[in-house]
């Protein structure tokens, strides 16, 4: 068989078996290379893939060929002063010490270099790095090192200790920026604060090395800034909830545009002004009228106003109603209103003619500024007082007369505006009147509810009035029956303390 013919043959022989490529035999031009080639080629790999291709080609698992590695890459690679004292055994551990270096060392000093890397102050400009990253590669690298074998024998507990030190700790992530990317590989957004607390900036040099090091990391320049895309994205998405708050807030205040349910809404007695007619036998002008809770009215203004809470349910007087009787129940701030009690629907329950007026301020009589002031003053002189002591007594006058007149200013102000609590105390549910074309005005914005209740009272024009529903006279319209400040004194107190020492039943089981 000639020459040619035998090549031919080994060459149909490789393409049927694609493994007989990777027999030693066939590998010779690796040993062609120049070493210096290798070692060039090699040092772009890292200790962990280095180690794998040593034990997958002998070729490569030459000692001095590992040993130039490791010399090209603390000389070449790295900077001196990042690699400087990565063979000393505090760092490589003392089973590392021989005359040529092992990939053991290039794992040393890939920690040392991530080390001093990360150790560095912080510059203004440069790339960005996640600072969970950088604390899980320095908690990984300090690890790493406490996995050298210890001197010192350790006592059991010691031992759990280190174990659950070392367990607790994981290799940092391929990505550095993993956890600082968007959805379009760019920076993320967030605010200042969140900024400084997940973001570290590095400089040229130290990104370079950790670029080598983790080559899956995305670059992340300061001067590039965020993401302009989720930028414009989370503009777009404030306007659009913003385009929806103005919606929501018109359709809410729809019901404004009827003058009359306007009215309405900016009412702050309770009571029509339309209809209040102040010298007739009845507070209201002649008409219909229909009473809400001032509970339901407050709801419905405020979530016209500010949209806070659920929308309110169609107007409703079902509060009024009696658990008893299921009649409606007449609030008597109402009824002292509508009968002449008090002079306003908010006022406090009190008869008018059981209160007393309150003087004017300006009535009131002052010592010293009257006109029969010189009378005064003779009187006081012909009683035999000095002159110092009738100045004093006209000023003790003064006062007291100072202090009547305050206390009737507040004796007036609390008839003219009463507080919330006062209402609360002496009525279960306090209401507003409305008229009937408020009302009908107000339901129209429910229009799939037509079976609440509407309690009302017609004012005829003898000022009589007439409710709609015969109210329940039977149950207290107050809410004094509803007072939760009783209380049950103990009388076997003394019973109980002297024989707590003794075991007893269940409370339960007394009786």
């Amino acid at each position: 068989m000639s020459a040619t013919a035998a090549t031919t043959t080994n060459n149909d022989a490789t393409m049927m078996n694609p493994a007989a490529r990777f027999q030693p035999t066939n590998c010779w031009i690796l040993h062609m290379l120049p070493t210096e080639l290798h070692v060039n080629i090699l040092t772009y790999l890292r200790a962990y893939d280095l180690v794998s291709i040593q034990l997958t080609c002998h070729m490569l698992a030459s000692p001095q060929l590992t040993h130039a590695i490791v010399v090209h890459t603390a000389e070449h690679v790295y900077p001196p002063e990042l690699t400087r004292g990565f063979d000393t055994p505090s760092v490589a551990g003392t089973n590392h010490v021989g005359p040529l270096y092992t990939y053991e060392h290039l794992k040393s000093m890939e920690m040392l270099v991530v080390a001093r890397v990360l150790s560095r102050p912080e510059p203004a400009t440069g790339y960005y790095v996640s600072k969970s990253w950088c604390k899980a590669a320095l908690q990984w690298l300090q690890v790493q090192q406490q996995e050298q074998p210890v001197k010192k024998k350790l006592s059991k507990k010691q031992q759990r200790i280190r174990n659950r030190r070392l367990s607790d700790a994981s290799p940092p992530w391929p990505n550095v920026n993993a956890d600082l990317l968007c959805e379009h590989d760019k920076l993320k957004q967030c605010g200042s604060r969140a900024s400084r607390a997940k973001r570290r900036i590095l400089d040229k040099q130290a990104w370079k090395v950790i670029k080598k090091l983790y080559p899956d990391s995305n670059t992340l320049d300061t001067f590039e800034g965020e993401c302009i895309q989720c930028r414009m994205e989370e503009e777009t998405r404030k306007k659009s909830q913003a385009d929806e708050l103005e919606r929501q807030r018109q359709e809410r205040k729809r019901p404004l545009s009827c003058p009359v349910v306007r009215g309405f809404y900016t009412r702050s007695r309770g009571v029509p002004q339309s209809s209040v007619e102040p010298s007739g036998k009845s507070p209201l002008k002649p008409g219909v009228y229909h009473v809400l809770p001032r509970a339901w009215c407050y709801k419905w203004r405020r979530y016209l106003k500010t949209g806070e809470g659920e929308e309110p349910s169609a107007p409703c007087a079902s509060a009024l109603l009696c658990d008893a009787h299921r009649l409606p129940l007449i609030p008597p701030h109402l009824e002292s209103y509508l009968y002449g009690g008090t002079l306003q629907l908010l006022g406090t329950s009190l008869v008018a003619e059981e209160q007393p007026a309150p003087a004017p301020v300006a009535s009131i009589p002052v010592v010293g500024l009257a006109p029969n002031d010189e009378e005064m003053l003779q009187v006081l002189r012909a009683a035999g007082l000095s002159p110092g002591e009738v100045a004093s007594q006209r000023m003790a006058m003064l006062n007291m007369e100072r202090h009547r007149a305050a206390a009737a200013q507040e004796v007036a102000a609390s008839l003219v505006s009463p507080t919330k609590d006062q209402l609360d105390r002496e009525n279960s549910v306090v209401v507003e009147i409305l008229t009937h074309e408020e009302l009908v005005a107000l339901q129209k914005w429910w229009p799939k509810v037509h079976s609440n209740l509407s309690f009302g009272f017609t004012v005829g024009a003898r000022g009589e009035i007439s409710w709609s529903i015969p109210p329940c006279r039977d149950c207290d319209p107050s809410s004094h029956y509803c007072r939760s400040d009783l209380y049950v004194k103990n009388r076997a107190r003394g019973w109980i303390k002297k024989s707590s020492d003794k075991k007893r039943a269940p409370a339960s089981l007394e009786y």
